[in-house]
């Protein structure tokens, strides 16, 4: 009991005397010495009845609020006590390009890059306009030059244009608090390629019961790598014009038994992808490839004016909830 409590307590019982010792005194019944300390001792201890009656009514109430609190701040449950761990671990598929930043004149481009007579023109005519106009075309081409595919929230387009001319092949990661990886909830191709995503970490989970996960992951290589290649987003996301398709991915993965059926999947993924250019970009007559000077300009200017090819990356978290009685 704190001091202020055990006070009070005090106070109440001496209250309590006196007011027995007056109500007596003004009956009459007090004739002696012996009947004052008998009349005080019946006062004190009737207080203290009732402080004790007060302190169990205290006690059962603070009991009572005890058990009727709710649980602690789901956020801050351990995982691990409310379910079973049956695998955690570091997966990654697919193989990311190897490019270069090369300084190469048109003669030795074709060589090297076995580009045929129209290819090895079309890099000529762009390679003799100048660097300044290829960078032109690169970012402003009508409908295809980068600052026409990307949006610049975040400062995406400038920095995506600036690490190609400057970045000396640094990486660009993207992390969970960007739009490239929020705006992945609401996208129609990660959304296709997330159900797939998981379907295939479902069959590892019923194919894999009794054997060791690592084993069966090195031979069922089967997880794909999304594909942001869809021009009919081009306008409603950042993907197509800084991923394409996408190379590899990476995944930090834990499962976690719930019942018999139900698992709790939880995934850290790097989607990655080599921002480049290379021969198949100046192809063509008929491609669409062959209708735009914007991605010549960027074959030229990665190949012939020494600009950097870099990895981009996004990271994604996602939780989710497998029945694999419905696989």
């Amino acid at each position: 009991m704190n001091k202020n409590k055990s006070g009070s307590w005090i106070a109440y019982i001496g209250w309590s005397a006196f007011a027995n010792f007056l109500l007596h005194g003004l009956a009459g019944k007090m004739k002696t010495g012996r009947d004052v300390v008998r009349v005080l001792a019946g006062g004190a201890a009737t207080g203290a009845g009732l402080c004790g009656l007060v302190k169990i009514a205290e006690k059962m109430s603070n009991d009572h609020a005890k058990k009727t609190l709710p649980p602690d701040n789901e956020d801050t449950m351990d995982v691990d006590n409310l379910y079973k761990l049956v695998y955690k671990g570091i997966q990654k598929w697919g193989t990311l390009q190897e490019t270069e930043s090369r300084r190469l004149t048109p003669s030795q481009l074709a060589e090297v890059d076995g580009l045929n007579s129209w290819e090895k023109q079309r890099v000529e005519n762009l390679y003799y306009s100048g660097q300044s106009n290829c960078e032109v075309i690169y970012e402003s081409t009508p409908v295809t030059g980068v600052r026409n595919v990307l949006s610049n929230r975040d400062g995406l387009a400038d920095e995506v244009i600036t690490n190609f001319y400057m970045g000396k092949k640094k990486k660009l990661t993207f992390d969970v608090n960007h739009h490239l990886s929020t705006d992945l909830n609401i996208n129609p191709t990660f959304k296709a390629y997330w159900r797939t995503y998981l379907k295939a970490v479902g069959n590892f989970i019923v194919r894999s019961e009794d054997k060791n996960f690592e084993d069966y992951f090195k031979a069922n290589n089967d997880v794909p790598s999304p594909n942001f290649s869809v021009l009919s987003e081009i306008n409603d996301f950042d993907y197509y014009g800084l991923m394409g398709g996408t190379q590899q991915i990476e995944v930090e993965l834990e499962i976690y038994r719930m019942d018999t059926y139900r698992y709790l999947v939880n995934t850290k993924m790097y989607i990655r992808d080599t921002y480049g250019a290379d021969k198949d970009d100046i192809k063509g007559i008929v491609e669409m490839k062959a209708l735009t000077q914007s991605l010549p300009a960027f074959y030229v200017l990665q190949n012939c004016f020494g600009c950097h090819p870099f990895v981009t990356e996004i990271i994604y978290k996602h939780s989710d909830i497998i029945n694999i009685a419905k696989l």
